[in-house]
């Protein structure tokens, strides 16, 4: 929203009054109309500000959004597009077929599933997440170094301790149970190393509880939900992301601008990232390794705290270079921005 608004388009953000969307600081040029819930009623509502509003291209972000503006803009004229950033199963299937004119995928992996589901492949059009290089510039190590000691005494007491750091919610399909085996064979071989998990969910205490039964609760700490993930990337050692499915997976590119080396689930998006466009058949900017696999895992990441530094340094330099090559956030605007002005052909987009 943020990048069509500054490039002088007209932006209107619809959203449940009570949904974070509706309630977050917004930029100029991008206007909040917010409704009364998800609701069916909610269309009448929908409907009104379409009117009023009369935009040429209508955007939805989810299966809800989606079913509750094909069904308030029937009869109006605008472009629609539907956007897939998840591989799991396609809801609403007959939903996208018939009333949307393009479906937006986060992947070409987001695209298989939406081809699974019936879509013909000229409706959907791949652009990958952006990421904002602005504020992966302000993360700062000389912040993030003492908050991760905070979280761990333990690492505060060992001069040459080693950070490994995983982001992402705390739900089943983050694999984070297979993280935690893994690292207790780091571990016991490296008394050095130390694990941050950062994000929040269902899972948090039977993490938890796993951690304390592994023997491993001053070695690995639950953050929670932080506001300087930035700069404790930057202050880390090691990205680790044992995802089971994962539609890109945003936390690997933030990783790799902030030049972590990465070890990452072969699932999903996640290759299109360590191996972009470009690059030699084979070759990958870290390591990839099976899901729920947590013995290749544990090796995998064995190997990277092992990586002599000059290769390491090297590594991250090449890895950083293609994040900002190929998931800015500029980027990801200007595609969007394409598929935009090809459903509008030759009316004029709004500026």
């Amino acid at each position: 929203m943020r990048g069509l608004a500054e490039r002088g388009h007209d932006v209107i953000l619809m959203a449940p009054r009570r949904s974070p969307l509706a309630r977050i600081a917004l930029p100029a040029g991008i206007t909040r109309d917010p409704f009364s819930s998800c609701r069916p009623a909610a269309a009448w509502q929908i409907r009104s500000a379409l009117r009023r509003f009369r935009p040429q291209v209508l955007y939805w972000n989810d299966p809800k959004a989606a079913l509750l503006g094909t069904a308030a803009s029937l009869g109006l004229k605008a472009v629609r597009v539907a956007t897939k950033r998840t591989v799991f199963p396609l809801r609403s299937a007959i939903l996208y077929r018939r009333f949307c004119d393009v479906v937006i995928c986060a992947s070409a992996a987001a695209i298989r599933v939406c081809q699974n589901a019936g879509l013909p492949p000229e409706r959907l059009q791949l652009v990958h997440d952006g990421v904002s290089l602005e504020r992966i510039k302000q993360a700062n190590p000389l912040r993030g170094l003492p908050a991760l000691r905070g979280l761990l005494p333990r690492a505060a007491d060992s001069p040459n301790a080693v950070y490994l750091i995983t982001v992402g919610k705390l739900t089943p399909s983050k694999g984070h149970s297979f993280l935690i085996e893994a690292f207790r064979s780091v571990a016991a071989e490296r008394a050095n190393a130390f694990l941050v998990i950062v994000g929040d969910g269902e899972l948090r205490e039977s993490l938890a509880a796993r951690i304390t039964d592994a023997g491993l609760a001053d070695r690995v700490a639950l953050a929670g939900f932080r506001e300087d993930v930035p700069d404790l990337l930057a202050a880390a050692d090691l990205f680790v992301f044992p995802s089971l499915a994962e539609g890109l997976g945003s936390s690997v590119i933030d990783a790799m601008l902030l030049g972590l080396p990465v070890v990452a689930s072969n699932v999903g998006g996640i290759p299109e990232i360590l191996a972009p466009p470009g690059m030699k058949s084979g070759e990958v900017l870290g390591w990839l390794v099976p899901p729920g696999d947590s013995s290749s895992l544990a090796a995998a990441m064995a190997a990277a705290l092992d990586l002599p530094e000059e290769r390491r340094s090297r590594l991250a330099a090449i890895g950083k270079n293609a994040a900002e090559r190929h998931f800015a956030a500029d980027r990801m605007v200007e595609r969007t921005l394409s598929v935009f002005y090809q459903l509008l052909g030759p009316r004029k987009p709004q500026a």
